[in-house]
């Protein structure tokens, strides 16, 4: 049963998801893994990433830091790392948006265990598969994308997508409503961009899913500028409602 999510304090939720976790998973230090990088509040967007990176062996908090958000820290905007120099001004520009705007939109990943990229999740979470993190993920992020309920969603990384749509679509992900943004890569051309209507089993309206290449990687690549174009039309309302919001009580 999900949680009552009308009642009692955001932060005190997102705790209260952080137990259930660590309960479901074993994990105790979050040198294996983080969930929130942000607040979660109801929202018209949120963005959606494969897993956090850095070295489980090695990676340590912050003695002090707020893990759950409760002054509004937003990763986009306090942080500052190669996927965050890409998305606070592509954010910025898309929606036409301040950064104090910018922390109502919730961040997180599909997995919650973390690695040095993709190749090496295997070896540095002890034999795992990300197959299998992501079901330990889900019942988590089901929660989340119920709580922010968001009428659109970009993903960070082309295979967040599809797991995504693994975990909670309804059907197999259809043709993009746009050409497909490609880039040339080696022998064969790298997809950049594409944008789906997503059907789901948690959220009661299709969604709108736009989904990046890693943007670490191909965000300087002169196509990336056609995404950009697309979303700042195709999320213009998105943008009007956070502007119409407008920053929270209490956001610093």
């Amino acid at each position: 049963m999900l949680p009552d999510i009308t009642t009692g304090s955001e932060t005190e939720l997102m705790k209260e998801l952080d137990r259930e976790y660590r309960d479901r998973s074993g994990l105790t230090e979050r040198r294996h893994y983080s969930i929130f990088y942000s607040r979660i509040p109801p929202s018209p967007l949120m963005i959606l990433g494969i897993n956090p990176g850095g070295n489980p062996a090695t990676w340590t908090m912050p003695a002090g830091a707020d893990e759950f958000c409760s002054a509004w820290q937003h990763d986009y905007v306090d942080e500052r790392y190669p996927i965050q120099a890409v998305m606070q001004p592509l954010l910025r520009k898309v929606l036409g948006i301040d950064d104090a705007s910018l922390r109502r939109i919730p961040k997180t990943n599909m997995v919650f265990r973390r690695s040095q990229g993709v190749s090496k999740f295997q070896e540095q979470q002890s034999g795992m598969t990300m197959d299998t993190a992501l079901k330990e993920a889900a019942p988590t992020l089901e929660k989340i994308v119920r709580r922010v309920s968001p009428k659109a969603i970009i993903f960070e990384g082309l295979d967040a997508l599809a797991m995504f749509n693994r975990t909670f679509g309804t059907g197999a992900l259809g043709s993009s409503l746009v050409e497909p943004v490609t880039t040339p890569n080696g022998r064969h051309r790298a997809l950049i961009y594409s944008v789906h209507e997503l059907r789901t089993s948690i959220l009661p309206d299709p969604i709108v899913a736009c989904a990046l290449a890693h943007p670490s990687k191909y965000a300087r690549r002169a196509e990336f500028q056609t995404a950009e174009t697309d979303m700042i039309d195709r999320l213009a309302s998105v943008g009007a409602i956070l502007r119409a919001m407008g920053p929270s009580a209490g956001a610093t």
